[in-house]
Protein backbone atom coordinates (compact mmCIF):
# COMPACT_ATOMS: atom_id res chain seq x y z
CA UNK A 1 0.00 0.00 0.00
CA UNK A 2 1.47 3.60 -0.85
CA UNK A 3 0.21 6.86 0.72
CA UNK A 4 1.02 9.98 -0.82
CA UNK A 5 0.64 12.29 2.10
CA UNK A 6 1.78 15.54 0.32
CA UNK A 7 2.62 16.44 -3.15
CA UNK A 8 3.31 20.10 -3.77
CA UNK A 9 4.44 21.92 -6.57
CA UNK A 10 6.37 25.54 -6.94
CA UNK A 11 8.51 26.84 -10.24
CA UNK A 12 11.23 24.59 -10.09
CA UNK A 13 10.54 22.59 -6.93
CA UNK A 14 8.42 19.81 -5.88
CA UNK A 15 8.20 18.15 -2.73
CA UNK A 16 6.70 14.70 -1.73
CA UNK A 17 5.66 13.39 1.24
CA UNK A 18 4.71 9.57 1.23
CA UNK A 19 4.38 6.42 3.35
CA UNK A 20 4.68 2.82 2.01
CA UNK A 21 3.90 -0.41 3.21
CA UNK A 22 5.21 -3.03 0.28
CA UNK A 23 8.04 -3.33 -1.85
CA UNK A 24 9.02 -0.53 -3.99
CA UNK A 25 12.26 0.03 -6.20
CA UNK A 26 12.65 2.86 -8.46
CA UNK A 27 12.86 2.79 -12.34
CA UNK A 28 16.02 1.71 -14.06
CA UNK A 29 16.16 5.27 -15.55
CA UNK A 30 16.59 7.20 -12.33
CA UNK A 31 19.22 10.01 -13.44
CA UNK A 32 17.63 13.49 -14.00
CA UNK A 33 19.37 17.27 -14.19
CA UNK A 34 17.74 18.11 -11.42
CA UNK A 35 19.11 17.73 -7.76
CA UNK A 36 17.38 15.21 -5.28
CA UNK A 37 17.19 15.98 -1.35
CA UNK A 38 15.60 12.13 0.60
CA UNK A 39 14.98 12.49 3.91
CA UNK A 40 13.92 9.22 5.69
CA UNK A 41 11.33 9.56 8.31
CA UNK A 42 10.93 6.11 9.86
CA UNK A 43 12.18 2.31 7.81
CA UNK A 44 15.19 1.36 6.42
CA UNK A 45 16.20 1.31 3.05
CA UNK A 46 19.61 0.69 0.63
CA UNK A 47 20.09 4.07 -1.63
CA UNK A 48 22.65 3.22 -4.36
CA UNK A 49 24.33 6.72 -5.36
CA UNK A 50 26.77 5.79 -8.61
CA UNK A 51 28.99 2.56 -7.81
CA UNK A 52 28.03 3.36 -3.85
CA UNK A 53 25.75 1.15 -2.14
CA UNK A 54 24.50 3.42 1.07
CA UNK A 55 22.06 1.84 4.30
CA UNK A 56 19.70 4.40 5.51
CA UNK A 57 17.45 4.82 8.31
CA UNK A 58 15.06 6.56 9.98
CA UNK A 59 17.06 10.04 10.41
CA UNK A 60 18.99 9.92 7.38
CA UNK A 61 19.24 12.80 4.81
CA UNK A 62 20.38 11.44 1.09
CA UNK A 63 22.29 14.21 -1.22
CA UNK A 64 21.77 13.48 -4.52
CA UNK A 65 23.61 15.53 -7.56
CA UNK A 66 22.45 16.14 -10.85
CA UNK A 67 22.82 13.52 -13.32
CA UNK A 68 23.59 10.70 -10.47
CA UNK A 69 23.12 7.22 -11.05
CA UNK A 70 20.91 6.32 -8.06
CA UNK A 71 18.25 4.19 -6.26
CA UNK A 72 16.06 3.11 -3.58
CA UNK A 73 15.69 -0.45 -2.85
CA UNK A 74 14.13 -2.39 0.23
CA UNK A 75 15.95 -4.30 2.97
CA UNK A 76 13.95 -6.35 4.75
CA UNK A 77 10.97 -4.09 6.25
CA UNK A 78 9.38 -2.67 3.28
CA UNK A 79 7.29 -0.51 5.55
CA UNK A 80 9.04 2.88 5.07
CA UNK A 81 7.80 7.25 5.16
CA UNK A 82 9.83 9.41 3.59
CA UNK A 83 9.66 13.07 2.37
CA UNK A 84 11.48 13.94 -1.25
CA UNK A 85 12.99 17.36 -2.47
CA UNK A 86 13.45 18.18 -6.39
CA UNK A 87 15.07 20.84 -7.79
CA UNK A 88 15.97 22.42 -10.71
CA UNK A 89 19.00 24.21 -11.62
CA UNK A 90 17.27 27.24 -12.17
CA UNK A 91 16.25 27.27 -8.83
CA UNK A 92 19.51 26.61 -7.07
CA UNK A 93 20.35 29.92 -9.09
CA UNK A 94 18.05 31.83 -7.38
CA UNK A 95 18.14 30.25 -4.17
CA UNK A 96 22.17 31.23 -4.21
CA UNK A 97 21.69 34.92 -5.40
CA UNK A 98 20.40 35.57 -1.67
CA UNK A 99 23.68 33.30 -0.45
CA UNK A 100 26.78 33.46 -2.79
CA UNK A 101 27.24 31.73 -6.44
CA UNK A 102 27.44 28.59 -6.40
CA UNK A 103 26.85 27.85 -2.86
CA UNK A 104 24.56 24.91 -2.62
CA UNK A 105 26.37 23.23 -5.68
CA UNK A 106 29.36 23.86 -4.10
CA UNK A 107 28.48 23.14 -0.22
CA UNK A 108 25.57 20.74 -0.41
CA UNK A 109 25.66 18.51 -3.65
CA UNK A 110 29.34 18.48 -4.05
CA UNK A 111 29.36 16.49 -1.19
CA UNK A 112 26.70 14.19 -2.16
CA UNK A 113 26.14 10.98 0.00
CA UNK A 114 24.10 10.49 3.58
CA UNK A 115 23.90 12.75 6.90
CA UNK A 116 22.78 10.85 9.63
CA UNK A 117 21.25 13.21 11.77
CA UNK A 118 20.53 13.42 15.30
CA UNK A 119 17.20 13.92 17.09
CA UNK A 120 18.20 17.67 17.32
CA UNK A 121 19.36 17.40 13.81
CA UNK A 122 15.78 15.45 12.87
CA UNK A 123 14.03 17.86 14.20
CA UNK A 124 15.27 20.97 12.57
CA UNK A 125 15.04 19.11 9.02
CA UNK A 126 11.31 18.09 9.72
CA UNK A 127 10.15 21.63 11.24
CA UNK A 128 11.43 23.03 8.16
CA UNK A 129 9.90 20.45 5.72
CA UNK A 130 6.56 20.65 7.74
CA UNK A 131 6.74 24.44 7.17
CA UNK A 132 7.54 23.99 3.08
CA UNK A 133 4.75 21.43 2.80
CA UNK A 134 1.68 24.12 5.37
CA UNK A 135 3.33 27.07 3.09
CA UNK A 136 2.63 25.63 -0.05
CA UNK A 137 -0.88 23.80 1.13
CA UNK A 138 -2.17 27.25 2.63
CA UNK A 139 -1.21 29.59 -0.65
CA UNK A 140 -1.35 32.67 1.95
CA UNK A 141 0.09 36.14 0.60
CA UNK A 142 3.81 35.65 0.39
CA UNK A 143 4.00 31.91 0.29
CA UNK A 144 6.41 31.75 -2.87
CA UNK A 145 9.11 34.08 -0.62
CA UNK A 146 8.59 32.32 2.26
CA UNK A 147 9.27 28.79 0.60
CA UNK A 148 12.40 30.38 -0.81
CA UNK A 149 13.17 31.36 3.07
CA UNK A 150 12.93 28.08 4.11
CA UNK A 151 14.42 26.48 1.53
CA UNK A 152 17.88 28.26 2.23
CA UNK A 153 17.85 28.00 5.79
CA UNK A 154 17.54 23.90 5.00
CA UNK A 155 20.27 23.64 2.75
CA UNK A 156 22.34 26.61 4.90
CA UNK A 157 21.51 23.84 8.05
CA UNK A 158 22.99 21.24 5.57
CA UNK A 159 25.87 22.97 4.36
CA UNK A 160 26.73 23.80 7.89
CA UNK A 161 26.23 20.09 9.52
CA UNK A 162 28.25 18.53 6.37
CA UNK A 163 31.46 21.23 7.82
CA UNK A 164 31.04 19.43 10.69
CA UNK A 165 30.35 16.13 9.94
CA UNK A 166 33.15 14.83 7.05
CA UNK A 167 32.67 11.19 7.90
CA UNK A 168 28.66 11.86 6.67
CA UNK A 169 29.94 10.02 2.65
CA UNK A 170 30.94 6.87 4.73
CA UNK A 171 28.85 4.16 2.88
CA UNK A 172 27.76 0.88 4.25
CA UNK A 173 30.46 -1.27 3.84
CA UNK A 174 29.56 -3.38 6.81
CA UNK A 175 29.35 -6.81 4.79
CA UNK A 176 32.50 -8.25 2.46
CA UNK A 177 29.71 -9.01 -0.12
CA UNK A 178 29.03 -5.36 -0.36
CA UNK A 179 32.31 -4.45 -0.34
CA UNK A 180 32.90 -6.64 -3.82
CA UNK A 181 29.15 -5.55 -5.36
CA UNK A 182 31.11 -1.98 -4.65
CA UNK A 183 34.41 -2.86 -6.70
CA UNK A 184 32.23 -4.51 -9.41
CA UNK A 185 29.88 -1.25 -9.82
CA UNK A 186 33.20 0.48 -9.80
CA UNK A 187 35.00 -1.42 -12.40
CA UNK A 188 31.19 -0.95 -14.88
CA UNK A 189 31.63 2.44 -14.33
CA UNK A 190 35.06 2.87 -15.35
CA UNK A 191 35.00 0.56 -18.32
CA UNK A 192 31.32 0.53 -19.73
CA UNK A 193 33.03 1.18 -23.44
CA UNK A 194 34.73 -2.27 -22.92
CA UNK A 195 33.52 -5.87 -23.96
CA UNK A 196 31.66 -6.47 -20.16
CA UNK A 197 29.88 -9.73 -19.31
CA UNK A 198 28.77 -11.51 -17.00
CA UNK A 199 31.36 -14.04 -18.05
CA UNK A 200 34.34 -11.80 -17.41
CA UNK A 201 33.09 -9.86 -14.71
CA UNK A 202 32.68 -13.33 -12.79
CA UNK A 203 35.91 -14.26 -13.46
CA UNK A 204 37.75 -10.79 -12.98
CA UNK A 205 35.95 -11.29 -9.22
CA UNK A 206 36.25 -14.11 -8.65
CA UNK A 207 32.26 -14.80 -7.82
CA UNK A 208 30.51 -17.25 -9.68
CA UNK A 209 27.48 -15.78 -11.86
CA UNK A 210 24.49 -16.80 -9.89
CA UNK A 211 26.12 -15.12 -6.53
CA UNK A 212 27.12 -11.97 -8.92
CA UNK A 213 23.65 -11.68 -10.35
CA UNK A 214 21.60 -12.03 -6.73
CA UNK A 215 24.32 -10.09 -4.90
CA UNK A 216 24.19 -6.98 -7.27
CA UNK A 217 20.77 -7.35 -7.83
CA UNK A 218 20.37 -6.45 -4.14
CA UNK A 219 22.67 -4.14 -3.30
CA UNK A 220 22.21 -2.29 -6.15
CA UNK A 221 18.33 -2.55 -7.25
CA UNK A 222 19.80 -2.82 -10.84
CA UNK A 223 20.87 -6.10 -12.85
CA UNK A 224 24.49 -6.29 -14.60
CA UNK A 225 23.09 -5.71 -18.11
CA UNK A 226 20.85 -2.86 -16.76
CA UNK A 227 23.47 -0.44 -14.61
CA UNK A 228 25.77 -1.48 -18.20
CA UNK A 229 23.48 0.33 -19.97
CA UNK A 230 22.63 3.39 -17.70
CA UNK A 231 26.40 3.71 -18.04
CA UNK A 232 26.79 3.87 -21.84
CA UNK A 233 23.38 6.20 -22.03
CA UNK A 234 24.68 8.62 -19.47
CA UNK A 235 28.02 9.02 -21.27
CA UNK A 236 26.28 9.11 -24.93
CA UNK A 237 24.15 11.94 -23.39
CA UNK A 238 26.99 13.93 -22.20
CA UNK A 239 28.72 12.89 -26.26
CA UNK A 240 25.39 14.61 -27.80
CA UNK A 241 25.32 17.03 -26.06
CA UNK A 242 29.02 18.32 -25.37
CA UNK A 243 30.55 17.19 -28.70
CA UNK A 244 29.48 17.34 -32.94
CA UNK A 245 30.29 13.81 -33.17
CA UNK A 246 28.21 11.48 -35.24
CA UNK A 247 25.77 9.66 -33.19
CA UNK A 248 27.96 6.59 -34.91
CA UNK A 249 31.04 7.71 -33.14
CA UNK A 250 29.55 8.09 -30.16
CA UNK A 251 27.69 4.70 -30.22
CA UNK A 252 31.07 3.34 -30.75
CA UNK A 253 32.84 5.30 -28.08
CA UNK A 254 30.52 4.06 -25.42
CA UNK A 255 30.68 0.32 -26.32
CA UNK A 256 27.76 -0.09 -29.00
CA UNK A 257 29.04 -1.80 -32.20
CA UNK A 258 25.93 -1.97 -33.28
CA UNK A 259 23.79 1.68 -33.80
CA UNK A 260 20.61 -0.31 -33.79
CA UNK A 261 21.16 -1.96 -30.13
CA UNK A 262 22.41 2.22 -29.08
CA UNK A 263 19.29 4.04 -30.33
CA UNK A 264 17.44 0.75 -28.50
CA UNK A 265 19.14 0.86 -25.67
CA UNK A 266 18.66 5.03 -25.35
CA UNK A 267 15.69 5.55 -25.88
CA UNK A 268 14.99 3.15 -23.15
CA UNK A 269 16.48 4.93 -20.63
CA UNK A 270 15.77 8.52 -22.08
CA UNK A 271 12.63 7.94 -24.34
CA UNK A 272 14.13 9.62 -27.34
CA UNK A 273 15.87 7.91 -29.57
CA UNK A 274 19.80 9.65 -29.70
CA UNK A 275 18.72 12.10 -33.32
CA UNK A 276 15.51 13.54 -30.95
CA UNK A 277 17.32 14.17 -28.21
CA UNK A 278 20.00 16.11 -30.05
CA UNK A 279 17.72 17.78 -31.60
CA UNK A 280 15.48 19.09 -28.78
CA UNK A 281 18.76 19.95 -26.66
CA UNK A 282 19.43 22.09 -29.43
CA UNK A 283 16.71 23.32 -30.00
Amino acid sequence: MENILFNGKLSGFRIEHIRREKHYSMPINHFHEYYEIYYLLSGKRHYFIESRNYYIKKGDLVIVDSNQIHKTNDIDDMEHERILLELEPSLLTSLNSFIADGFIEKSVFANYGVISLEAEGQQIVEEILSCIMTEITEQNTGYNGMVMAKLIEFFTFIARTLKSKPSSKLYDNSHKQNSKIDEIADYISSNYAENIDLDSLSDAFFISKYHLCRSFKKFTGFTINEYITINRVMQAKKLLTETNLSITKVAEKVGYQCLTNFGRAFKQILGKNPTEFRKTYKT
